[in-house]
């Protein structure tokens, strides 16, 4: 994974989701590896609401970092499902040393 990529995700997750709800709310932090794809999904309640909160900047930087380090063999994913808000990455998964810094 990428070096910031989680943190980054988090931070969005917390600021423009949790953070906006006043009871708060569950973050949730998954991955795994499945046919030779390491898939990482981060989670919170709430919705998507075009122009709300923010710029999309920080999504926007992580989808150039990705596209950057992986090509088009990447992909960062927002969506609304059951009252959540998932952001989902899609990278290779590698065995390699390869330095992911960029």
């Amino acid at each position: 994974i990428p070096t910031m990529l989680l943190q980054t995700l988090v931070e969005n997750a917390v600021k423009h989701g949790i953070g906006c709800i006043v009871s708060g709310g569950e973050l949730i932090i998954c991955g795994g590896v499945k046919e030779g794809r390491c898939i990482l999904r981060i989670s919170n309640p709430g919705s998507l609401k075009s122009g709300v909160n923010g710029t999309g900047v920080g999504l926007k930087n992580a989808r150039m970092r990705l596209q950057r380090l992986l090509g088009n063999d990447a992909s960062l994913h927002i969506f609304e499902k059951d009252g959540l808000v998932l952001a989902e990455m899609n990278i290779p998964a590698r065995r390699d040393d390869r330095d992911h810094t960029s």
